[in-house]
C-alpha cells in the first residue's frame, strides 16, 4: 500500500465516521479535518510499515465557547476512528488553510496506522 493510499483510506474512515476530512488542505471545509503524513516506519519483519499521521480538527472562526464544541465533537467522533496512540496528547492550536488569512480554531494529534506491504 502506497502512504497516499493509507491516508485516503484513513480520511475515508473519518468522513464516514462524521469528521469530513481531507489530505490536501484546499479541501478542507469548516468543521471539518485535514490528515497530513508526519513520517514513515519501515517494518523489517514483516515488510510492511507504520505511518505516523496527524489529524487537525477544524472549527470555523465562531468564538471560543462555541469553537469547543465543534472540536470536542470532531475529537470524540475521529478518536473512535483514528484513536490517538502515539504516546502523546492533543494540542490546541490555530490552523491557516490555503487562500484565507483566519487563523481557525484547531485541535491536533498523531496517530500511528500499521501498513501492509504490496503484495
Amino acid at each position: 500500500m502506497k502512504t497516499r493510499d493509507a491516508l485516503q483510506q484513513i480520511a475515508d474512515a473519518l468522513t464516514a465516521g462524521g469528521v469530513p476530512t481531507a489530505i490536501d488542505p484546499r479541501d478542507v471545509n469548516l468543521p471539518g479535518g485535514w490528515i497530513k503524513r508526519l513520517s514513515r516506519i519501515p517494518d523489517l519483519l514483516c515488510g510492511g510499515e507504520t505511518l505516523r499521521v496527524q489529524l487537525w480538527l477544524i472549527s470555523p472562526d465562531v468564538g471560543t465557547f462555541d469553537a469547543l464544541g465543534y472540536l470536542d465533537d470532531m475529537y470524540e467522533l475521529a478518536a473512535d476512528v483514528l484513536p490517538p496512540n502515539s504516546g502523546a496528547g492533543s494540542t490546541d492550536s490555530t490552523a491557516l488553510l490555503p487562500d484565507s488569512a483566519t487563523p481557525y480554531p484547531a485541535t491536533f494529534y498523531d496517530a500511528l496506522f500499521q501498513m501492509t506491504g504490496d503484495t
